[in-house]
């Protein structure tokens, strides 16, 4: 189920939780967080490209590059999903820092760190593994 410019604050709510369950199911199975969040984007809401899934996958797999130190790669991904629709294209550089992507961005970063206490990598692992790497579910 697709939907652009819907107003339905339900639908969206619906698609919403849709998108968490793949995009939850997806990195259980085959990992690399940004990229299953982009894919579950694409997937219910449309407008991700295949080349920019292929293009989260440095991010993903501890805060980019096996570090396990940087940013969460589901929030990373979330951010991408945000700048697809909103961001700046190439061509319209000169047009200014289309600010409203930015405000977009940092409104998911407070709803993620709200929900779960921190945006690194590293301390979603510890909250959501247990000592041996498994998956607890909370």
């Amino acid at each position: 189920m697709k939907w652009g410019n819907s107003s339905k604050k339900e639908e969206k709510e619906d698609v919403g939780k849709k998108a968490y369950k793949m995009a939850f199911d997806y990195e259980l199975k085959y990992g690399c967080c940004s990229q299953c969040v982009l894919t579950a984007v694409k997937e219910t809401v449309g407008f991700v490209t295949d080349e920019t899934i292929k293009a989260s996958h440095g991010l993903s797999s501890c805060g980019g590059g096996l570090s396990g130190t940087g940013a969460c790669g589901a929030l990373t991904g979330g951010l991408m999903a945000l700048s697809c629709k909103h961001g700046r294209a190439r061509n319209r550089f000169g047009w200014g820092r289309f600010t409203q992507n930015f405000k977009a961005g940092n409104e998911l970063i407070e709803r993620f760190r709200k929900e779960y206490g921190d945006i690194t990598c590293q301390h979603l692992q510890q909250q959501f593994t247990d000592k041996k790497g498994q998956v607890r579910f909370i």
